[in-house]
């Protein structure tokens, strides 16, 4: 399924190069990977860890749409977010 998507948002939708986070060991690095100068925008719906490991790596004067959270709703434990002092650092908007 998600060889699919990937292959769909690169040949077919024309993206410079698209990624399965399921496949990577550690997503800091694979982010690094792929936005060697930082990711500009971030469209958040998923959050959890992704969401945490993405603020690392957001590019000065970013920009964050935080639409939900879906994959913490139902947790007795969400996942806890460590790395909003990046939004300040980056001077990123959300």
């Amino acid at each position: 399924m998600f060889l699919i998507k990937v292959d769909l948002l690169k040949n077919k939708l024309e993206y410079d190069d698209a990624f399965n986070y399921k496949e990577e060991h550690d997503l800091d690095v694979a982010l690094k990977r792929y936005f060697t100068e930082g990711i500009d925008i971030y469209f958040v719906n998923i959050g959890g860890t992704m969401f945490d490991v993405v603020l690392l790596n957001m590019r000065v004067n970013g920009h964050i749409a935080l639409c939900g959270m879906i994959s913490q709703y139902n947790l007795e434990n969400p996942d806890r977010i460590y790395n909003l002092s990046s939004l300040i650092v980056n001077r990123v908007s959300m």
